[in-house]
C-alpha cells in the first residue's frame, strides 16, 4: 500500500452533484446486483446525483467525457479496475475529482490507494475524503492506473477473463495461475528504461507499474508510488516452474523483491520487446501484445482518497 502524498487542496466539502458511472457486469455481475445498495447509500447521504449504467466497452470515458463536460462536480466509478481504465481514456485537464465504489474482481486500484472495499466506506471517502493528484501511465499510447505486464501475468489475467468467471478476486487468480503455469514457456525479453538497456535474457514475466499491486493483491512493486512520475519495473527471469511456483506467494507479501529471480527497476521511460509475441496486461485486462513503449503523464488525475490517518482497505 502506498503512504499518503500528493495531496491537492480545495476539495474537502461535500459535492453539491456527482455523476455515479455504474458497470452492472463488474465483478461477475456484482456491480448491477449493487445498484440498489449503492443508490440507497447515495440517497442518504442528501447529495444530488445521476446514476448512469455502462452498456459496453469504453462507455465508462464517454460517461466520464459527459460528467466533465457539464459540470459535475465528482465523478464516481462503480466498477472494477476495467472501468476506471475506460473512463481515464478520456480524461482531460479540469475533471473533476475521481471516487472510486469498489465492486469488481480484483479492485487493485482501490487497495492500493486504501480505498476500503465496502461501498458505502467507499462512498464516504468518495464524498468526504482527501482529493489528491495522481500520475497516469501509457502503453502504447492508451493510458493505466496500476500496472501494465507482459508474459506470465498477461496470460493469468487472460485465462481468468475467459475461464474462470465461476471464481472471484484472489481465488480466480489463484486458480488460473495454477492452470497456466503447467504449460507456459518464458520468453526472451529486452527491457530498456531511460533509453538503456537493463535486461536481455529469458523472463517469465515483466510488469510495469504506476502503483503497487495488481491481480488482485499482488503486491508485484511494493514500493512504487503514483504520485512520483516514474515507473517501477519487476522482472522475473526464467527460474523453473517449481521454483517460480515454490517463489510465487511472496508477491502477496511484497517480500518476492529479494528474490535472486526478481530485478526491480525504475525510471520514466521503458520499451519492451520480445522475440515471441507474449500478451501484454493493462489494468486487468489483455490489450494487445509485446512490442510494448511505456511512459508517464505526471499529476495527471485526482483521486478521492481516505486522509492522512485515515482507514485503510
Amino acid at each position: 500500500m502506498e503512504k499518503p502524498s500528493g495531496f491537492a487542496p480545495g476539495v474537502r466539502s461535500p459535492p453539491a452533484f456527482v455523476l455515479v458511472v455504474l458497470n452492472p457486469a463488474s465483478g461477475r455481475g456484482a456491480g448491477g446486483r449493487m445498484r440498489p445498495r449503492i443508490e440507497a447509500a447515495l440517497q442518504r447521504t442528501g447529495v444530488r446525483y445521476r446514476l448512469v449504467a455502462t452498456t459496453g466497452a469504453g462507455h465508462a470515458g464517454d460517461l466520464a467525457r459527459e460528467a466533465a463536460q457539464n459540470g459535475a462536480d465528482r465523478l464516481l466509478v462503480a466498477g472494477g479496475d476495467g472501468t476506471l481504465h475506460d473512463a481515464v481514456q478520456a480524461h482531460t485537464p479540469g475533471w473533476p475529482p475521481l471516487g472510486v465504489l469498489p465492486t469488481g474482481t480484483g479492485n487493485d486500484v482501490a487497495r492500493a490507494l486504501r480505498i476500503p472495499l465496502s461501498v458505502e466506506r467507499a462512498l464516504d471517502v468518495a464524498l468526504h475524503g482527501a482529493p489528491r493528484r495522481l500520475d497516469l501511465a501509457r502503453c502504447n499510447g492508451r493510458r493505466f492506473i496500476n500496472v501494465a505486464g507482459c508474459g506470465f501475468d498477461a496470460a493469468v489475467a487472460d485465462r481468468v477473463n475467459r475461464r474462470c468467471r465461476w471464481l472471484s478476486g484472489t481465488a480466480a487468480y489463484i486458480a488460473a495461475m495454477a492452470s497456466v503455469l503447467m504449460t507456459y514457456r518464458a520468453s526472451r525479453m529486452l527491457v530498456q528504461v531511460d533509453d538503456a538497456t537493463a535486461f536481455e535474457g529469458p523472463a517469465m514475466l515483466v510488469a510495469v507499474a504506476n502503483s503497487g499491486c495488481y491481480g488482485g493483491g499482488m503486491r508485484i512493486a511494493p514500493d512504487a508510488r503514483t504520485d512520483d512520475g516514474l515507473l517501477d519495473v519487476c522482472i522475473v527471469r526464467s527460474v523453473g516452474r517449481l521454483r517460480f511456483a515454490l517463489a510465487f506467494p511472496r508477491v502477496y507479501r511484497g517480500t518476492h523483491t529479494t528474490h535472486p529471480g526478481v530485478r526491480m527497476l525504475r525510471g520514466a521511460r521503458v520499451r519492451i520487446e520480445s522475440d515471441g509475441s507474449p500478451l501484454m496486461l493493462i489494468d486487468g485486462e489483455v490489450w494487445g501484445s509485446v512490442p510494448a513503449v511505456f511512459g508517464v503523464e505526471p499529476l495527471a488525475v485526482t483521486f478521492m482518497t481516505p486522509a492522512v490517518g485515515g482507514e485503510s482497505a
